[in-house]
């Protein structure tokens, strides 16, 4: 697999003590024509010499990055977020009064609601802390942010990969999509799918991780993993 860069270590510095500018430039070609797959044809046998141990440091690299992008084909081939599906809102602009549909929802009157309405639950704070902050939990153990679209999507694509969550792990969930959102969160499963885990909570401790490290969205994570894969 053909890579598009390659890293050069300081290490090499003392292995081309000897070689002047000449040799130098000689040997940094050949490195470009073996990144890109061509073996290189070297006639000094001090460049010869020297490319020698610069090649198998270049060997290990592209053998890191092959093994990373198959983890990552294969996680990626469990799927990836569930399609929306189309919600008409149609209906909520239908004035009953004018038989019409009104393009300012908020010229729709709002019907009265039955007298004594029994609630189904009375929301109490949420002192525990689990990582991230905010959010109410009611009594039948709804909590804050558990009904957005992207913490359902979150739900499935754990489901999808076989890790439970229980009620508590649910509400750590809801907490985390409401900091980093859905994409950062099923990077993380990603990643810990590729590490064989099982568990909610090791994803859990993925994302405290990559929030120490001060990466909260995407970019910032996939920068922070390529940069680990030529490592």
């Amino acid at each position: 697999m053909k890579k598009d860069s390659f890293v050069v270590r300081n290490e090499i510095e003392k292995q081309t003590a000897m070689l002047s500018d000449t040799q130098m430039g000689q040997l940094f070609r050949a490195m470009l024509q073996f990144n890109r797959g061509a073996e290189p044809a070297l006639s000094d046998p001090l460049v010869s010499l020297a490319f020698s141990f610069v090649r198998d440091s270049m060997e290990r690299d592209r053998a890191k990055y092959e093994a990373t992008c198959e983890k990552r084909k294969a996680a990626g081939a469990k799927g990836g977020r569930p399609k929306k599906q189309k919600v008409s809102v149609e209906a909520d602009f239908f004035n009953p009064e004018s038989k019409r549909f009104s393009e300012n929802p908020d010229s729709v009157p709002v019907p009265e609601p039955d007298p004594e309405p029994v609630p189904e639950s009375v929301p109490v704070p949420v002192t525990q802390s689990m990582g991230v902050s905010g959010g109410t939990q009611t009594e039948t153990g709804t909590q804050d942010g558990e009904n957005t679209r992207d913490f359902l999507d979150s739900v499935a694509y754990f489901d999808k990969c076989g890790l439970s969550l229980s009620r508590g792990n649910r509400r750590i969930l809801a907490r985390w999509v409401r900091e980093v959102g859905f994409d950062v969160v099923v990077m993380a499963v990603d990643r810990a799918m590729i590490h064989g885990a099982k568990t909610a909570g090791y994803v859990f401790t993925i994302l405290e991780e990559w929030r120490s490290l001060g990466l909260h969205d995407v970019e910032a994570v996939t920068n922070h993993l390529e940069g680990e894969a030529i490592a």
